[in-house]
């Protein structure tokens, strides 16, 4: 397993409301602090990991695409992506390698439209994890495609 320190741009934004300065930010909690990467031989899978601060544990749900390729397991109290797994065909090496990296590729958008089809409450979650995932992309695809 590959871990992957996560370093986190927690922007803060300022707000005046009648007369009274506010800074606002994303909760720390909602921030993985790192990704652990590996590939699950026994499901064929490669699976990454979001590592959170209240490392504790939270019902999940998992959502699967149409296609199969792609399952997210989703706590469902916080909406927050707990894992991401990319279902691969254990069979040919040389074909696993090009199926995980279009994959990745693909993910950060997948989450993006994914959080579209959301509340509101819940998308920001998803752009984190898009946010994250993009910046560590080449990290990943290092740790599995090797």
């Amino acid at each position: 397993m590959k871990e992957i320190l996560v370093q986190a741009q927690r922007l803060v934004e300022k707000k005046w409301v009648n007369g009274v300065e506010f800074h606002v930010a994303v909760s720390p909690f909602l921030f993985p602090e790192r990704l652990e990467c590996e590939y699950l031989e026994d499901d064929g899978c490669l699976r990454i990991a979001f590592k959170y601060l209240d490392a504790g544990f939270e019902d999940a749900e998992n959502q699967t695409d149409a296609d199969g390729m792609l399952t997210m397991k989703i706590g469902k109290a916080t909406g927050r992506i707990l894992s991401v797994n990319i279902h691969v065909d254990r069979h040919d090496v040389d074909e696993v390698r090009m199926r995980v990296v279009d994959e990745l590729n693909e993910l950060p958008q997948t989450l993006l439209e994914r959080s579209a089809t959301l509340d509101p409450a819940l998308q920001r979650n998803f752009q984190i994890a898009e946010e994250v995932l993009r910046q560590n992309l080449d990290e990943i695809r290092t740790a599995v495609c090797v």
